[in-house]
């Protein structure tokens, strides 16, 4: 990380929380919630099982930060990865309680978990689902120091060739030995950058006391 990297989120941060705890205006938070809110609404709604609950999700999550959360950034990632993972751990929770209630009932109305074989099943598509979620979080901080690292990784993951790629970063100019060249330097840099990747998944995987094998496990 770079030294000083982000001092201005530090210190937008501060200021926010100094206003947290005088209560004597709002005005740095109100645009704290102008610049992050859609992004934020778009993050948890992509995330949240029951979606119902998306409003009152992301009111709980504004008035956690109000009360306080804020002044717990360290300035060891970008404002924007620290807001992201708060919501993410919220709703994280959130959906934890909203599968334990959905399976009680599926149970009680032997509509889905009716022998071990479909309960076993339940359990890898929630696993999948959890795992899914902190590959979309290793992204999200990929992003913040290597952005070019992240954008090839999600044009790869929607199918384009690295012809396509190369094509598209450059309008179609060049073609031939230059083309061959090209792609061939792209393929190296996506190498790295799913080494990148895998080393930052492994510490988020870790965290939730899962392996980077559980997620190979899920993509054979």
């Amino acid at each position: 990380m770079c030294p000083g990297k982000y001092d201005s989120d530090l210190a937008r941060a501060k200021a926010i929380c100094d206003e947290t705890r005088t209560k004597n205006t709002d005005k740095e938070f109100r645009e704290l919630y102008a610049d992050y809110h859609r992004y934020l609404e778009t993050f948890a709604s992509k995330r949240l099982y029951d979606r119902s609950r998306l409003r009152d999700v992301l009111q709980d999550y504004w008035l956690s930060i109000w009360e306080g959360a804020v002044c717990h950034y360290n300035g060891q990632s970008s404002l924007k990865t620290y807001l992201s993972s708060i919501l993410y751990n919220k709703i994280k929770t959130i959906n934890e309680k909203y599968h334990n209630i959905d399976s009680k009932d599926n149970v009680k109305n032997n509509k889905f978990l009716k022998n071990d074989v479909m309960a076993k099943d339940a359990e890898k598509h929630d696993r999948e689902k959890s795992i899914k979620i902190l590959v979309n979080k290793a992204l999200l901080i990929l992003a913040d120091t290597r952005p070019e690292d992240a954008y090839l990784i999600g044009f790869r993951n929607k199918g384009l060739t690295y012809e396509e790629i190369v094509k598209k970063g450059t309008k179609g100019q060049i073609s031939g030995a230059q083309l061959a060249r090209e792609i061939d330097r792209l393929k190296q840099r996506y190498s790295r950058a799913l080494l990148k990747l895998k080393i930052i998944l492994e510490r988020l995987l870790e965290a939730e006391n899962m392996k980077l094998s559980d997620y190979l496990e899920e993509r054979e």
